[in-house]
Formats: C-alpha cells, structure tokens, sequence
C-alpha cells in the first residue's frame, strides 16, 4: 500500500502496546513513510505549573521510549501535547501534516478519544484492537450512488484502501452494500388498508432497487481486479447501521473500512447515522476515512 506518507501513532496510556507499534512501524516502513508517535497529557487546573507539565511531559516521553526501545530513531518525533486529547492530536496532523492516525484501543468498545477522532479527525484514523494488528479479513463497507460526487470519492478511497490491504496481506476481502426501499414500511402499512395495486407496486419497486444496488456496486467495481485475491460482495436487503455488523460478524471480519461522513455541505454534520450505529455495534479495528472537502471543527490553535 503505497499511500500514506506521514503517519500518526496515538500513545495511549492504557492501551499503547508494542504489537501496535511494530504494526505501524511496518506500515510506514511499506509506505516508506514518517513515523510520529503522540501522547497527551491533561493540563494544570491552575495556571502557575508548568514545572509539573514539563515534569510529566518528560516522564511519559521516557516510557514511550521505552516501548518503541531500539526503533525509537524511527519514530521521530515524539510529541506529548498538553490539553484535551482528541483537539491536540488533531491540531498536531492540521499543524505537521499526518495524512494517516493510528490509535490502539481497547478489546471492547471505543474511547472517548477515538470517537472523536473518528467524528472530527480531517485524515483516515485506523482504530486497532488487540490481536487484530494483522489483518486477513477485510470488510469494505459501501454506498454507491454514480450520480454523487462525493459518494463516488468516498467509495473510491474506501476501496483502494481494502482491496490494497487485502493484496499486501494475501487476506480476503469482503465487500458490503445494503440497499433498502424508502418508506417501505409506510407502504405496507397503506396496502394493508386496500390501496389498489399497492402490494404489486411495492414489490416491483423493491425489485427496481435492488437491480439499481446491484447495477451502482458493479459500476464502482469494474475498475478493481478482484480476481487476483479471494472476495466476496454482499448485496443486503437492510439498514446499513445493522447490515455492516451483521456481516462483520458472520464472516468474522478483523477489520471494516469504511467511510464515516457521506457528505460536506452541512455545517455541524461530523458522522453519518449509519456509520455511528455500525462504530456502536463492533468491537472490531475500524479504518475510517472521510470525502475530499470535509473540514475538522478542531481549529489550528487555541489559548490556555
């Protein structure tokens, strides 16, 4: 994979383990890309303890040393922000340029840092979980409307992103669209009180969607050799919030990557329904990229 330039590992206290770094360290190693290694810490409720920061500051600088022990010269540098951590990380990509970030959580849920890192964060964040450093199942989760722009870039970088994983790593991709008929259940609810023609009318139109769900999958996929690596393609009646999980789980995926914003031109808007619904329902490693256009609410700097 040959995309990331500048990488971003989060130090996480109670999560940053060896097995991440070395992952990391190995993607950029592949990318032939920078490696920087970020912690934060929480700042002085008062004014007047810098001491204290800079005490702190070098006490953690020293761990994470420890950690990335005779790699440390490729992790250069190594910055411990003060502050509130999803901000500082953020102002560190805007400041210095990081187009990947790299955080470790924990093996069930996600940190408060991370969904803001996946909310906010303007650059693909690739959550790890533990055991899931290498990974051989790769879900990618799609929404392909050809009449849409950004829809069209945000697939686009989603598959790019999977399917080079899933060659780099000979692992199996998995590829997910669900469709559904809107307001189908009103639909229903009305041919159940004798509107003429009503249920042949839902049926035919269920059939017109799936045939268009089908139709915009294979546009957006005729431009990728799948055949030189095993995968499969979901097409699913369903709710993309339940169907993503619902497959992730069945086909025991290690990693979903997917997008977390479908759109940029509503002020406010930092992650779409569906994929909130999917981040609260897998405990899984997410790698989560955003469309050309989105901007972070996180501004360059900020006062004390």
């Amino acid at each position: 994979m040959k995309r990331f330039k500048n990488i971003l590992l989060v130090a996480e206290a109670d999560a940053f383990t060896a097995e991440a770094f070395a992952y990391t360290l190995n993607l950029a190693e592949r990318n032939n890309a920078q490696l920087g290694v970020v912690d934060v810490i929480d700042r002085m409720p008062h004014s007047g303890y810098d001491d204290l920061e800079d005490l702190w500051s070098g006490m953690r600088t020293e761990q994470i040393r420890s950690i990335v022990g005779d790699h440390a010269y490729k992790a250069e540098p190594i910055t411990i922000g003060v502050g509130t951590r999803f901000i500082e990380i953020i102002r560190l990509v805007l400041s210095q340029g990081y187009d990947l970030v790299v955080i470790p959580d924990s093996a069930e849920g996600y940190s408060s840092t991370t969904l803001h890192l996946l909310r906010k964060c303007p650059v693909p964040v690739w959550v790890m979980k533990p055991g899931h450093s290498v990974p051989n199942r790769i879900l990618a989760a799609i929404d392909p409307d050809p009449t849409d722009p950004v829809r069209v870039s945000l697939n686009t970088l989603v598959l790019d992103l999977a399917t080079s994983l899933a060659r780099r790593t000979n692992g199996e991709l998995s590829i997910v669209h669900a469709w559904n008929l809107p307001g189908e259940t009103a639909l229903r609810e009305a041919a159940l009180l004798g509107h003429p023609n009503a249920v042949t009318r839902i049926a035919q139109a269920r059939r017109a969607a799936e045939e268009s769900a089908r139709h915009n999958t294979d546009l957006l996929l005729d431009g990728y050799d799948l055949a030189s690596f095993s995968h499969r393609i979901h097409i699913v009646n369903g709710i993309a919030g339940e169907v993503v999980p619902d497959v992730a789980a069945s086909c025991n995926m290690d990693l979903i990557v997917m997008g977390t914003v479908a759109r940029t031109d509503t002020p406010g808007l930092f992650i779409g329904t569906n994929a909130e619904t999917i981040i609260d329902n897998v405990a899984i490693p997410i790698l989560a990229v955003k469309p050309s256009g989105f901007t972070t609410p996180v501004e360059l700097t900020g006062t004390r």
